[in-house]
Parts: C-alpha cells; structure tokens; sequence
C-alpha cells in the first residue's frame, strides 16, 4: 500500500515538474525592458504625439508644459525669473507707449531703454510702472528736442517748441491711473538718465 502511494506521488510529482520546465524556452524582453529601450523612454522635451492629442482632448496641461519648454518659458529653466522679468518690461512699456500714441521708432527707443537697465539699482523706486513712465518721457523728450540744432534753440517761440510729456493729457492720465506723482516722476526720471549714460545708450 505504501509502495503503490510512494509511485503515485513520484509520477504525479514528475507531471509537475514537466509541466513547469519548458525544455525550449522563447527569449522575450521583459516588459521593463521593453520600455527602457523604446525610443520614447526618455523625455527630450518634444511629444511627437502632442498634435494628434490636441485634437482628441486627450493631452491635458502637457501640450502648453511643452510649448513653454519649447519658448523658454518653463519654471524648470534656471532663467525662467530673468526672462519674465524682461517680457514684463517690453510688455508694460508696449502698453504705456500705445496709449501715448508714440511713433515706432520712439516706442523701440522706450522699450531698448528699459531692457537695458537693472531696476535692482532703483532701490526703492524701482516699481516697473514707475520706471516704465519716467523712461518714456526721458526718451521721447530726448528724441523730440534732438531734431532741433542747440543753436536754433534759443530763436524759436515758445508754442513752436516741441512739447514736454508732462503738457500732455494722455501722459498725465497714465500718471494718475499709476498713482506716480510728479516729484516721484522727477526723481526716477534722474535715475533712468543716469543708468542710460552708463550704457552708452544715447548721449543725455
């Protein structure tokens, strides 16, 4: 009896043991290595997939994380602070100089003189409205009265000379709207004079 169950055991035991040992196995990667080798394992910063997946809804907030990463624009950037500060330069200057109604070339003078400068210098006047309106009127003020010879200066009338930005209706309502007074506007008006002789920008 003990014989009969001891052959029955090892018989069953070999199926077992058969069953589980594939004597030609098929050498498949793993699914990790699968994926360690596939061509979209790592992340370049470019889906090729983004386009097809703006069209079904399916990408979510990862099609604008790449085009700021594609601009330059991603927090991930050391320089992301450095580069914002300068878009809100060029974009508050725009705003300001539209508003006046200013020529193109008056308008790129304000916006290079503001990109310029390091408005860490203007201590505690360095409020970027600020500093925005006292370079417009440094600027425009500087181009209006260049046109006219130094010598021819002191011929002219009064009502012909070119006008200051503070006799202008548009520039005194942005001052207003900015909460800039005018002592305020004088000072950092000295101020943006003094960082724009340092660079060179124009002769002041």
């Amino acid at each position: 009896m003990s014989e009969k169950v001891t052959t029955e055991d090892q018989n069953e035991s070999e199926e077992v043991d058969n069953s589980q040992v594939d004597e030609t196995p098929e050498l498949r990667p793993s699914r990790q290595q699968e994926r360690d080798h596939s061509p979209d394992a790592y992340s370049s910063g470019y889906d090729p997939f983004g386009e097809t997946r703006v069209g079904i809804g399916s990408a979510g907030g990862e099609v604008e994380k790449l085009i700021r990463h594609n601009e330059g624009r991603h927090r991930s950037d050391g320089n992301h602070s450095t580069r914002e500060a300068v878009r809100d330069k060029v974009r508050v200057t725009e705003a300001f100089c539209s508003a006046l109604d200013l020529s193109a070339h008056q308008q790129q003078a304000a916006v290079t003189a503001m990109t310029t400068m390091n408005l860490d210098r203007f201590g505690r006047q360095k409020r970027l409205s600020k500093v925005a309106l006292a370079t417009i009127k440094v600027v425009v003020e500087w181009d209006r009265f260049n046109r006219i010879p130094e010598e021819a200066l002191p011929d002219l009338d009064a009502d012909r000379l070119p006008p200051r930005m503070l006799e202008q209706d548009e520039f005194q309502t942005l001052l207003e709207e900015q909460e800039v007074s005018k002592s305020d506007l004088y000072s950092v008006s000295q101020l943006v004079k003094r960082e724009l002789k340092k660079h060179d920008h124009f002769p002041l």
